[in-house]
């Protein structure tokens, strides 16, 4: 069943603050170039929430008739929202009514409706897949999504003045924090696009508040480059539509000549903007060479010893590997390279585990292990020598972790007589639980292997060497120190064949 979801910007204002988005008059949202939505009293809000779980509650008794009335009227308070339509598609499915179910839907993706991949998934939608009807829709769907990203590409919009007067960044916060309610509130009802359209708009008032507030230090045609990173996530292809936005601002940004500094952290950002304007599997593509040939001269231009530049070498370097497909393992002599040259480089190795993680891992192999377990003892892979060992990255509040104790308990119980072993490498975090508490949760749940917990989690140097940028992350070692498998390799219901294979020596 869907639940409402809030979605949050993240802006910098002398502290990191949790950000929203406000609607505007008409007047502002012909200023901002931006398709903003309105914001609605918090009563029909809540309203419509109430709506939304009666209707839910309903469908889940089967009473859909009920379920109907529940979003009909929901759909009736706001029209344009984001669920009434939507909902209403759901329960004529469950309920049969084919017919009544695909004039919701269409209804919905008329109002805006960008979610193509919700609608494939929703098993409330699954009585609609095979009608050709479903098809047109959700390519509808992703025909509108594009059509706002476009909208959204055109970037932050430019205040000659800040929306009120501060008089200074504590009644600016003051003020942010005030449209974040406003924010959380009424997201739960926006199409996505409104939300980064709202968003976009918010980030720019921001910064022409900061620039009335500090207009001989506040370096404005940065910060709008910085902002405009951050808008989404940069791993994401969907970031694509502002990328040629940005390498444009960092092209006039250049043209002024800033400090080395303030160009190097500009320039990375042009550097990520070229490669994903396509995304970094089409660099080996006509216009994706174009794009990394864009990208290797902003590198080209950046200041070696910037904070930004083996971030941005990993950026090159992971792009090229995901264009070599099948053929990766050329590239490993540089990723070695890589890998010496930054290795005590957190934002270049964080970067890399995410843009290369499994290859960084195979072209650096073995890589060592030499520190100390929760008793005190050294742990080294040459411990391990003729046994089958899996090194599992992993945390106690993480829930997908959990979700494989029970495969590395049977595995361990199964086969740890005859060869198996597991070291556990704990990245918890020791604000929240301390050594004693982490040696009470193994004990409880069974974890009768070894362990290490350092307290450095994401910033251990084992972390980063094993470019761990999500966990778990599992890596299975044969009998001879070689790399058997990593990560999806070795979860779940493919763990114990693998092992199986390992003790006997068929791999």
């Amino acid at each position: 069943m869907r639940k409402f979801v809030s979605i949050l910007a993240i802006a910098a204002v002398g502290t990191v603050l949790t950000l929203s988005a406000l609607g505007c008059s008409k007047a502002e949202q012909a200023a901002s170039g931006l398709e903003l939505p309105p914001n609605y009293d918090p009563a029909v809000l809540e309203q419509y929430g109430a709506l939304n779980n009666e209707g839910y509650a309903a469908m889940q008794e089967a009473k859909f008739d009920e379920a109907i009335a529940a979003f009909t009227k929901q759909a009736a308070l706001i029209p344009a929202g984001r669920w009434g339509h939507y909902n209403l598609a759901c329960a004529y499915s469950k309920a049969g009514d084919v017919d009544a179910a695909f004039a919701c839907l269409d209804t919905a993706v008329a109002n805006g409706w960008t979610d193509a991949g919700h609608m494939e998934q929703d098993t409330d939608l699954e009585p609609l897949r095979g009608d050709a009807r479903f098809t047109s829709l959700v390519d509808k769907a992703r025909a509108t999504d594009a059509a706002k990203q476009k909208l959204l590409a055109i970037g932050l919009p430019r205040y000659d003045a800040p929306p009120q007067q501060f008089t200074d960044t504590v009644a600016l916060i003051a003020w942010l924090e005030e449209q974040q309610g406003i924010l959380r509130a009424n997201n739960r009802v926006r199409h996505q696009w409104q939300v980064s359209a709202a968003q976009m708009d918010l980030e720019a008032k921001r910064l022409a508040a900061m620039e009335s507030l500090q207009p001989e230090t506040f370096d404005y045609d940065l910060e709008r480059i910085l902002t405009m990173s951050r808008l989404q996530s940069p791993y994401k292809e969907s970031w694509g539509p502002l990328c040629a936005t940005i390498m444009s601002e960092v092209d006039a940004y250049l043209a002024k000549q800033p400090s080395a500094d303030n160009a190097s952290e500009a320039l990375f950002r042009g550097v990520v903007a070229a490669l994903m304007h396509y995304g970094p599997a089409k660099t080996g593509t006509p216009e994706g060479q174009l794009a990394y040939t864009k990208a290797e001269k902003y590198f080209g231009q950046m200041d070696p010893v910037s904070k930004k530049y083996g971030s941005a070498e990993a950026w090159l370097l992971g792009s090229k590997l995901a264009a070599a497909g099948d053929n990766r393992a050329d590239f490993y002599p540089q990723v070695r390279e890589f890998a010496i040259k930054y290795s005590t480089d957190k934002g270049a190795m964080g970067a890399a585990g995410i843009l290369m993680a499994p290859d960084m891992v195979k072209a650096n192999w073995p890589i060592a292990i030499n520190t100390t377990d929760i008793d005190g003892k050294q742990v080294s892979l040459a411990s391990y020598k003729g046994k089958v060992v899996l090194v599992d990255f992993w945390a106690t509040w993480c829930g997908p972790c959990r979700v494989e104790l029970p495969y590395l308990k049977a595995a361990y119980e199964k086969y740890n007589k005859q060869g198996f072993e597991i070291l556990s490498i704990s990245l918890d975090y020791p604000k929240e639980t301390s050594q004693e508490a982490y040696r009470q949760w193994i004990t409880e749940n069974g974890m009768v292997w070894r362990h290490v917990y350092d307290e450095m989690n994401w910033e251990s140097p084992l972390t980063l060497a094993y470019a761990v940028s999500s966990i778990p992350s599992p890596f299975l070692i044969g009998k001879d120190g070689a790399l058997i498998g990593l990560h999806d390799d070795c979860r779940g219901e493919s763990l114990d064949p693998l092992i199986q294979k390992a003790l006997s020596g068929q791999i």
